[in-house]
């Protein structure tokens, strides 16, 4: 793969070796995605103390690399095992459960964050939480 770097707005029109499909984007330094503060309909939990387990990503053509945590200083990388779902060129459709290792707060948020300009699709969050402690 090779780089170009445009300063005037244009893309070169001469590739070598040539190209027949062109990748071409901003530089990102990172994406971050946080949860809510964890509520659930019916029950009394907003104000109690609680702590999320393992979450289920559900994952719709995403890399297979990205970072996870209960905040923005506690994150921990995630990949998923190629031989777990097939090729690793492939990029990644399905349920991925990711451990979380959170202690006792009111919010119970999880932090995602991508590092890598690849696609990462979140269609939902769906974590284990423990209510009290």
């Amino acid at each position: 793969m090779t780089e170009f770097t445009v300063a005037a707005g244009t893309i070169p029109h001469v590739f070598a070796p040539p190209a027949s499909i062109i990748h071409a984007g901003l530089p990102i330094q990172f994406a971050d995605v946080e949860t809510l503060d964890l509520d659930v309909q019916g029950a009394d939990v907003r104000g109690k103390r609680k702590r999320i387990g393992p979450v289920a990503l559900l994952l719709d053509k995403s890399v297979r690399t990205y970072w996870a945590g209960p905040s923005v200083d506690r994150l921990v990388k995630v990949t998923v095992d190629p031989k777990d779902v097939g090729n690793e060129g492939v990029p990644f459709t399905g349920q991925q459960e990711v451990i979380i290792n959170a202690a006792w707060n009111t919010s119970g948020r999880v932090f995602i964050r991508q590092i890598d300009p690849l696609p990462i699709t979140i269609l939902g969050v769906l974590p284990v939480t423990e209510v009290g402690g």
